[in-house]
């Protein structure tokens, strides 16, 4: 009988160890983090007077070669990309037919990041000619910059890292009592 007295708070202990491990594991950031998209050229949702004569996909890594690519299709539904993208450094870029279209541009891009999983995401940009604000008695404000994004991927598990440290310290607490009693039995 006492052997499985004693047994119960080892296997508490245990069981709030692995969870408290596997919340570390969940709270840290992985090794291979699949490459980030970090901007682009035009920007997402940008207005621009005319068609770029390229499209430029920058990423935190460079991406990996062979699966890469940017379509960039206009209003009418023609892709405008003029030959293969081409990856310089931590950039996807692929050149643009001139065209006189005006109207919402989708681009479409695909990789293969650094830890050999795909990634592919999809952009838009409209080329006509900027609404023009109302006049105002106050002076032209120049145009907002759009705040750098942060990295949040471990803080997004932060509630998992506290969970499993609480269950550690009960499950070491129950057993710091367990024995406690059981040494003055």
């Amino acid at each position: 009988m006492r052997s499985v007295a004693k047994s119960r708070p080892v296997r508490w202990f245990t069981i709030s160890m692995v969870l408290a491990l596997g919340a570390l594991i969940a709270w840290a950031e992985p090794a291979f983090a699949h490459d980030k998209f970090v901007g682009s050229s035009p920007t997402d949702k940008a207005t621009v007077q005319t068609v770029p004569s390229r499209v430029t996909i920058r990423f935190e890594e460079p991406p990996g070669t062979g699966f890469s690519g940017i379509t960039v299709t206009g209003p009418d539904g023609k892709n405008i990309g003029i030959g293969v993208a081409k990856i310089i450094g931590s950039t996807l870029t692929i050149p643009v037919k001139k065209t006189t279209i005006h109207g919402l541009f989708t681009v479409r891009y695909h990789i293969i990041s650094d830890d050999g999983h795909p990634v592919s995401g999809i952009l838009h940009f409209t080329v006509g000619a900027k609404k023009k604000p109302a006049a105002s008695s106050q002076a032209a404000q120049p145009a907002a910059v759009p705040a750098a994004k942060t990295g949040t991927q471990g803080a997004d598990h932060g509630w998992i890292a506290i969970v499993g440290g609480a269950l550690a310290i009960l499950g070491l607490t129950g057993l710091i009592a367990k024995r406690t009693n059981t040494m003055r039995d």
